[in-house]
């Protein structure tokens, strides 16, 4: 059985290069580091494009490839209180980072836009 993951010199575990990458392994992990972001209060649950509901939390993610770099657009809901271009600024910079360490690919964009404010309630 193959091993997909090597060791990089921190020690950490990452995904061998590989061509059959799938969008699903992407956006999973995408999701993931999105909700570990400072001020990200979660992934956008509605269209508002079509006014309807998104059946899950990654259908507010996309990723395209073109050529070998891929480019990536997600909407968030975002917490009141904080500076909302500092949340996306650090989102794009980890998502972008993440993803291009742990898959061994090209991340060209990451555009991340806000959808809700999330207002806490007294």
């Amino acid at each position: 059985m193959e091993n997909n993951k090597k060791e990089n010199k921190a020690g950490a575990n990452k995904v061998a290069p590989k061509a059959d990458i799938t969008n699903k392994e992407i956006l999973n992990e995408i999701e993931t580091i999105a909700l570990t972001c400072y001020g990200v209060n979660g992934l956008a649950h509605w269209n508002l494009f079509e006014n309807k509901p998104l059946k899950k939390s990654s259908d507010a993610i996309f990723v395209s490839k073109i050529g070998k770099k891929y480019r990536i657009k997600l909407y968030v809901n975002v917490i009141s209180g904080v500076k909302i271009s500092e949340i996306l600024s650090e989102t794009q910079k980890r998502i972008k980072y993440e993803i291009e360490k742990r898959f061994d690919i090209q991340v060209e964009s990451v555009n991340v836009f806000v959808q809700n404010i999330a207002h806490e309630q007294n």
